[in-house]
C-alpha cells in the first residue's frame, strides 16, 4: 500500500458519518510539512445546504454536497474533524467546483428545498464531467422521485416556482434528472442491509475514482526540479498562452517529466489531453485526420467523435480551445509528422492555455520559434548520481536504498548507465530477484566491457540474456513494431540485417545484393517512391523473410512487383499490402508457411489454385473479385475470412468444411445469391455479416445450430424470412435486420433471446411486427431499431430503461386528435430516430433530456418543431421530409450540426447567431426559404438557399473565378480560406455531385485541387460554403492567389463565387 496516502475508516459510526470521513484522501507528507493551517470556520450563505471539499493546495480531492438539516445531526459534526483542511464553500463555490477531482452528492428528502444545493448541483453537472467523477448517494429517497421530480422533490420544486424564473427551474430539473441516471449508492430504510457491506462498497467506489483523473506513470527520481523549471518557463501563474518543448535523447525521461507535470497541474485547466507516442501512432499516415480526431476524442472525453474532414476538425478544435483554458501535451513529435500542428493549436488557444511538446529533435523547436513567439525549450539533463542510484535500486530491489552488501555493486552499474533513466530501469529490472553476488559481478563485467554512455549496448544486454533464439526473435519482432522508440531503435539496430524499414526509393539498394540476406521482417513504405515497379529480385536473397508489409497510397496507381516468385519466400508467414495491383496471386507465389494474407482494395479477379494453409484472409473491397477458390475448404485452420465488398456470386460448397472459422464477413456482396445449405456446420462461428447482400433471399433453416454465434447482421439484404431456429441462438448479442424490404416473417422465438444487446428489425411493407410481453426479458438491450405501431407498443418500449439508441418507424393509424405521449422515461437514451410518425399528430413526443442526436423523418403532419433548448446535450439535429413544417423555434446553443431537407413549407427560423458551436449547416429543397443570414464568425460547411454571396466576403465575382493577394497584415495568423459558390443544376439521377475548386498560388507556382461536394437541386440557384484550413493550402501573406471552380460539363453551372480569407 502506498504510504503517501491514507484512507481513514471508522466502522462504528453511522453510514453517512463514515461516508463523510472516507472521502477525504490525506496527503500525509505534504500536510506534515505544511506550516499553514488552512482549516476555516464554516460560513454558509444558505444555513441548510452544506458543501465541503477536501483540499490539496488550490485543488480539491472531493466536493461534497448535502442538505444540512437532513444530515448534519448524523454526520456533519464529525465531518470537519474528519476532513483534514475541509472548508464549506460560499463565494468560492464556482472555483471549488472547477478544481475538484470528484463529487459526491448526498440526495436526501429535503435536498431540493434549497436553491443553494440545486445551484451547486447544476454547476457540478454543467462542467461536462465524465460520469466517473460524480457519485450520487440516494439517502433514503427513491431515485425515481429524483429523476421524475416526484414526491418531496416535486413538492420542493413547485414551492420554488413562486420565487424563481422558469429558466432556473428547468435548469434545476435537468440537473436532478441527469444525476439520477448516474451510478451511485441507494440507502433504503426498508432494506435489511449490512451496513459494513454498504460502507465497503462506497470505500471501493470512492478510492477507485479519486485517482482516476491523473495520468499513471512509473517511479522516477530527481524529477521535481525539472517540473518546477518547466512550470516557471510556462508562466503558469499568468494568463499568457505559452508553448514549451521538452527536448533530449531517447530514454532520458522526457515523457515521464511531461506526465508528472500533467498530473500536478491538470486541475488548473478547463480541458486537457495527453497525446502519447505521437510519432509511433502516425507512422504510415499522411492525413491529419487521425491525430486531429484523437485530440478531439481526448479533449471531449468521448470514445467516438467523427468529423469527415480536416476542416471540420480544425473548426471544432478552434471552437473548443478558443473558449476554454487548455493544457495539451504532444509526446514524441518530430519534423516528419505534422510540424505545423503545434502552431495551429497555439493560434486557437484562449488565455492561460499551455502546450507542451516532447521531442528528440531540437531543430523542430527552432523551426517552431519562427511561427510561435511565446515558445521556450527545456533540455532534459541526465540524472545525478544520487537519483540514479535511487532509480536503479528501485527497479532492482523495489526500494530506493539498496542493501548495504550490494551498494558498491549498484554504484558501479549506475556509473555505466550514464544517468539515463531508461538504461537504469532496464539494468535494474534485469537484476530483480537475483540475490547472488556472483551473478551481479558477472553482469557487471559485461557492462564494463561496453564504452560508457553507449545506451544501445547496455540495453542489448537484456536481449543477449534471453534464454533461447525463439525468445530473441519474438523480442526483435515486438521491438521492431511496438516498443519505446529507443528500444525500437535498438531492435532495428540489432536486427538491421534481419528486419528492415525502408522509405521512398531505398528499396532499390536491395536489388544489388550479392550474398544471402538474412532478413526476417521487411516494411516498404512506397507512399513517396518515384518508381512504382519493384522486382522479385529484391527477395532472391531473403529466404528467411517472415513478415512483409508494403505501404502504398490509394490516391495513385499501386506499386507492382514484377518477376517470378518461384522458390522465393519459403518462410513467409504474413503479407500485408493494401491497393495491390495484382489481378490474381501469381502462380509462382506459393509461400508454404503463409498464414495471414491482408490485401484489401486490391485488383484481384481470382485468387489462387492449389493448397494454402491460412489462418486469416482479408480481401475487403476487392471489387473485381468474382469467386473464391474451390479449394477454400481445405484451409482447415482458417479462422477469419473477410470478402466484404467483392463481386462474388456464390461461395464454394467446401466453405462448410472450415470447422475453425470464427468470423465470416460478406457485407456489400451484392451479387451473392445464396449460402451453402450446410453453413450451419461452422459451429465455432461468432460473427456473420451479410449486410447489403441485396440478392441474398434466405438464411439457412438450421441457423440455430450455430451455438457460438454472437452477431448476425443482415441489414439491407434481400432475405424474405428469418428461420424459426434463430430463437435457439442463446449467445446472440446482435441481430440486425434493418431495411430488409422483402422480409415477411420473423419468428416469435427471437423475443426470448435474453442475451440480445442490439436489435434492429424493419420488415417489408407487408410484414408486421408483433411484440409479445416476453420481449421485456431483454434486459440487456441497449440499441433498438423497430418498425411497429408505436402507440400500441409504447409501454413495452419504455420497459427498456437501458436503451442508448432507439429508432422507430411508426406503422400506427393516422389519428385526428392523438393524445400526447412521452419518451422521457428513457433516461439513458442518447440517439433517437423517428420516421413516418403517422400517429403523433402535429407534434413530437416529450423527449429524453440526455439526447445527443435527434432525427425526424417524413413526419407529414408536423407543423412546428417544439422548443429544444432544454436538451443540453443535443449536438446533432436532422429533419427530412417534414412537408408541413412551417417553423423551427428555439434550439440549444451548443448544437453542432443542423440538416434540414425537403421541408417545403418551412418559413421561420430561430436566431441562428446563438448557435456558437455550429459546425455544419444544410438547408436543401426548402422552397419557402429564400436566404439565410451568415456572419463572418459563422463560417462552416453549409448548404444554403441563398442566391448571392454574402456582402462581407472579401472577394467576389459574377463568374467562376476570383483573384486576390493574401494581405500582408495577416502575418502568421493565416488560418485558411472560406469558399462560397452559387450554382444551378440540371436533371441528374444522382443526389450529389462535386465542384472542383482549383487554387493557384502564382507567387509559388503551385496549383492544388479541392473537390467540394454539392447537393443537386434541379433548377434552383443554391449556395455552398466550404472552408479549407491553412494546413492544406500552400500560401502565405503577400502571395498572389487565383481561385476557379471547375464543374461537370452539362450538369452544373457556377453563377457567382467568392473567397474570404480567414
Amino acid at each position: 500500500m502506498d504510504t503517501s496516502k491514507e484512507l481513514v475508516l471508522i466502522w462504528a459510526l453511522p453510514v453517512l458519518t463514515i461516508l463523510a470521513i472516507i472521502i477525504r484522501v490525506v496527503y500525509i507528507k505534504k500536510h506534515r510539512h505544511s506550516s499553514k493551517d488552512t482549516t476555516s470556520n464554516p460560513q454558509l450563505t444558505d444555513p441548510c445546504c452544506s458543501s465541503s471539499c477536501s483540499s490539496e493546495s488550490s485543488s480539491w480531492d472531493v466536493f461534497l454536497s448535502f442538505y444540512g438539516k437532513d444530515t448534519r445531526r448524523n454526520f456533519t459534526s464529525h465531518l470537519y474533524s474528519a476532513l483534514d483542511q475541509g472548508q464549506e464553500i460560499s463565494s468560492s463555490l464556482l472555483d471549488a467546483i472547477r478544481n475538484s477531482k470528484m463529487f459526491i452528492v448526498v440526495l436526501s428528502e429535503n435536498y431540493a428545498r434549497s436553491p443553494w444545493c440545486l445551484d451547486e448541483l447544476a454547476e457540478i453537472i454543467r462542467f461536462d464531467r465524465t460520469k466517473n467523477q460524480v457519485v450520487p448517494i440516494f439517502c433514503y429517497v427513491d431515485p425515481s422521485d429524483v429523476r421524475h421530480h416526484k414526491g418531496s422533490f416535486g413538492k420542493a420544486l413547485d414551492g420554488l416556482k413562486k420565487r424563481h424564473s422558469a429558466h432556473v427551474i428547468v435548469k434545476w430539473k435537468s440537473a436532478l434528472s441527469e444525476i439520477a441516471e448516474l451510478s451511485g449508492h441507494h440507502l433504503r430504510k426498508e432494506a435489511n442491509e449490512n451496513e459494513s457491506d454498504i460502507i465497503r462498497k462506497i470505500v471501493e467506489n470512492v478510492t477507485t475514482r479519486a485517482f482516476s483523473t491523473t495520468f499513471h506513470h512509473e517511479k522516477l527520481f530527481g524529477i521535481d526540479s525539472a517540473v518546477a523549471e518547466i512550470y516557471q518557463k510556462l508562466s503558469m501563474d499568468s494568463n499568457d498562452v505559452r508553448t514549451i518543448g521538452i527536448c533530449g535523447m531517447g530514454g532520458i525521461g522526457k515523457t515521464m517529466i511531461a506526465k508528472t507535470f500533467y498530473n500536478q497541474n491538470v486541475n488548473k485547466f478547463d480541458i486537457s489531453c495527453f497525446h502519447e507516442n505521437f510519432e509511433q501512432s502516425s507512422q504510415g499516415v499522411t492525413s491529419l485526420l487521425p491525430p486531429l480526431e484523437q485530440l478531439l476524442i481526448d479533449l471531449l472525453r468521448k470514445k467516438n467523435y467523427k468529423v469527415i474532414d480536416v476542416e471540420g476538425k480544425m473548426r471544432k478544435l478552434k471552437q473548443i480551445l478558443h473558449s476554454k483554458k487548455a493544457l495539451i501535451i504532444l509526446d514524441d513529435l518530430d519534423q516528419t509528422h505534422y510540424p505545423k500542428l503545434p502552431a495551429n493549436l497555439s493560434n486557437f488557444f484562449s488565455a492561460g492555455s499551455k502546450i507542451i511538446i516532447t521531442t528528440r529533435d531540437v531543430n523542430l523547436l527552432n523551426k517552431l520559434k519562427v511561427v510561435i513567439s511565446e515558445i521556450d525549450v527545456y533540455m532534459v539533463q541526465t540524472l545525478g548520481k544520487d537519483d540514479s542510484l535511487k532509480l536503479f535500486s528501485y527497479h532492482a530491489f523495489r526500494k530506493p536504498v539498496p542493501p548495504e552488501s550490494f551498494k558498491e555493486l549498484c554504484r558501479s552499474f549506475v556509473t555505466h548507465a550514464g544517468g539515463l533513466p531508461l538504461a537504469l530501469k532496464v539494468l535494474g529490472s534485469s537484476l530483480l530477484g537475483r540475490t547472488h553476488e556472483s551473478f551481479w559481478k558477472e553482469k557487471l563485467a559485461k557492462v564494463r566491457a561496453i564504452p560508457e554512455n553507449d545506451i544501445q549496448k547496455i540495453l542489448q544486454l537484456s536481449y543477449d540474456e534471453l534464454d533461447d533464439e525463439t525468445q530473441k526473435a519474438i523480442f526483435l519482432d515486438i521491438a521492431f513494431f511496438f516498443m519505446h522508440n529507443l528500444i525500437q531503435d535498438m531492435g532495428r539496430e540489432l536486427g538491421k540485417s534481419t528486419r528492415l524499414f525502408l522509405r521512398g526509393n531505398a528499396w532499390k539498394e536491395l536489388q544489388h545484393l550479392e550474398e544471402k540476406f538474412n532478413v526476417e521482417g521487411l516494411v516498404l513504405d512506397l507512399t513517396t517512391s518515384a518508381d512504382r515497379e519493384l522486382s522479385t529480385v529484391i527477395f532472391e536473397r531473403m529466404s528467411n523473410l517472415r513478415l512483409l508489409q508494403i505501404i502504398d497510397s490509394n490516391d495513385r496507381v499501386g506499386s507492382d512487383i514484377a518477376g517470378s516468385f518461384e522458390n522465393l519466400l519459403p518462410k513467409l508467414r504474413c503479407i500485408r499490402w493494401h491497393y495491390c495491383p495484382w489481378t490474381q496471386l501469381p502462380s509462382t507465389f506459393r509461400p508454404q508457411n503463409l498464414i495471414s494474407v491482408e490485401m484489401p482494395s486490391s485488383k484481384f479477379k481470382r485468387l489462387w489454385r492449389g493448397p494454402m494453409e491460412l489462418v486469416e484472409l482479408k480481401l475487403s473491397s476487392c471489387k473485381k473479385l468474382t469467386r473464391l477458390p474451390e479449394q477454400l475448404g481445405e484451409i482447415k485452420a482458417l479462422k477469419k475470412l473477410d470478402a466484404g465488398g467483392t463481386a462474388i456470386k456464390q461461395l464454394p460448397d467446401s466453405l462448410v468444411s472450415l470447422i475453425n472459422m470464427e468470423d465470416l464477413y460478406l457485407y456489400w456482396c451484392k451479387n451473392l445469391r445464396n449460402l451453402p445449405k450446410d453453413i450451419w456446420k461452422l459451429k465455432l462461428l461468432k460473427k456473420l455479416n451479410l449486410s447489403m447482400c441485396s440478392d441474398l433471399q434466405q438464411l439457412p433453416e438450421q441457423l440455430g445450430k450455430m451455438q457460438c454465434l454472437e452477431s448476425l447482421d443482415a441489414n439491407n439484404s434481400g432475405i424474405e424470412q428469418v428461420p424459426d431456429s434463430t430463437g435457439q441462438l442463446s449467445r446472440l448479442k446482435e441481430l440486425h435486420l434493418y431495411d430488409c424490404k422483402k422480409l415477411r416473417y420473423v419468428p416469435t422465438s427471437i423475443w426470448n433471446l435474453t442475451s440480445i444487446e442490439d436489435l434492429a428489425i424493419h420488415p417489408g411493407d407487408t410484414g408486421r411486427i408483433n411484440l409479445p410481453n416476453s420481449v421485456k426479458n431483454m434486459k440487456k438491450l441497449k440499441a433498438l431499431d423497430l418498425s411497429c405501431n408505436v402507440r400500441l407498443y409504447l409501454p413495452i418500449i419504455l420497459c427498456f430503461s437501458s436503451l442508448e439508441r432507439l429508432g422507430l418507424i411508426d406503422e400506427g393509424p393516422i389519428l385526428s386528435s392523438p393524445k400526447p405521449f412521452s419518451l422521457s422515461e428513457l433516461f439513458n437514451l442518447q440517439y433517437l430516430t423517428l420516421d413516418k410518425c403517422t400517429s403523433f399528430g402535429s407534434s413530437l413526443p416529450e423527449l429524453p433530456v440526455n439526447l445527443e442526436e435527434l432525427r425526424v423523418y417524413n413526419h407529414n403532419s408536423l407543423e412546428q418543431l417544439p422548443d429544444l433548448s432544454s436538451l443540453r446535450k443535443l449536438k446533432q439535429l436532422y429533419i427530412d421530409g417534414c412537408i408541413s413544417l412551417q417553423s423551427i423555434s428555439f434550439l440549444p446553443s451548443h448544437l453542432q450540426l443542423l440538416y434540414v431537407e425537403e421541408c417545403t413549407s418551412l418559413q421561420d427560423l430561430p436566431d441562428m447567431s446563438v448557435l456558437k458551436e455550429l459546425e455544419e449547416l444544410c438547408f436543401t429543397q426548402c422552397n419557402n426559404l429564400k436566404s439565410i443570414s451568415l456572419k463572418p464568425s459563422f463560417l462552416q460547411v453549409s448548404h444554403l438557399p441563398n442566391t448571392e454571396v454574402a456582402e462581407w466576403f472579401d472577394y467576389k465575382s459574377s463568374g467562376c473565378m476570383v483573384s486576390f493577394d493574401i494581405p500582408e497584415s495577416f502575418g502568421s495568423n493565416f488560418l485558411g480560406l472560406a469558399l462560397w459558390v452559387v450554382y444551378t443544376c440540371k436533371a441528374n439521377k444522382e443526389k450529389w455531385t462535386s465542384i472542383k475548386a482549383v487554387i493557384t498560388n502564382d507567387t509559388e507556382g503551385i496549383t492544388e485541387n479541392y473537390p467540394i461536394c454539392v447537393n443537386i437541386v434541379v433548377g434552383e440557384a443554391r449556395s455552398k460554403v466550404h472552408c479549407i484550413t491553412g494546413e492544406k493550402i500552400s500560401m502565405k501573406s503577400g502571395d498572389k492567389i487565383k481561385v476557379s471552380f471547375s464543374v461537370p460539363i452539362g450538369e452544373v453551372k457556377v453563377k457567382m463565387c467568392g473567397v474570404h480569407v480567414i
